[in-house]
């Protein structure tokens, strides 16, 4: 049933912090608002902002999203211009690899949902690491695990343990770390970022 998500790692295309940068560029001259202006909007600094539209700083998933939100645009859009509004297909071997932002995380980018509002994501975390995440207020996480095992820590002090095949929803706010559950390999899950609809 999961097969999908164990298999072996096809060729991955890596999205660069300098395409990165210029599409967030792009994206914010087609609205003609200075950056100053984008980081008020998207509650991350000028200075940040500035170094990553430079290609000069890697930017985590949380806060790419964020910026996506601030820019009005689909968060797969910045990563991907060859994606419309119609069909999306990615092929395994044409998965874009968001670039750094969480060490020891490696995150490949699934088709995205048609209306921009759900990201999907085939993830890989490194033996031995824990990521954490920013959690955005007003979205939900599910996270069903491929291969290995992860460990999610939530802001209560409250931990649980998936492995294969187990799977989690949570407010997204809530998260505080990803761990990998496995001591010596990796392990693998796919993650769904989505509006929480309970605050609608």
């Amino acid at each position: 049933m999961y097969r999908w998500l164990v298999a072996a790692e096809p060729q991955k295309e890596v999205w660069s912090p300098r395409d990165l940068g210029r599409a967030i560029r792009h994206e914010r001259g087609r609205l003609g608002i200075s950056i100053s202006e984008l980081a008020r909007r998207s509650g991350l600094s000028q200075s940040f902002l500035s170094a990553v539209e430079a290609g000069q700083s890697d930017i985590s998933v949380g806060r790419l999203i964020r910026v996506a939100q601030a820019l009005g645009v689909r968060f797969a859009d910045l990563i991907d211009e060859r994606l419309t509004s119609g069909v999306n297909v990615v092929h395994a071997a044409e998965r874009r690899v968001l670039p750094g932002g969480d060490p020891g995380l490696r995150i490949a980018m699934l088709a995205p949902s048609l209306d921009g509002t759900r990201t999907y994501a085939h993830c890989t975390i490194d033996p031995g690491a824990t990521v954490e995440p920013v959690g955005l207020p007003g979205r939900e996480t599910f996270i069903v695990v491929g291969d290995g095992a992860v460990v999610l820590e939530f802001a209560d002090g409250s931990s649980v343990r998936l492995r294969r095949g187990d799977s989690v929803s949570f407010p997204d706010e809530e998260i505080r770390t990803v761990r990998n559950g496995v001591p010596r390999r990796s392990s693998t899950f796919f993650w769904l970022s989505a509006p929480d609809a309970r605050r609608a």
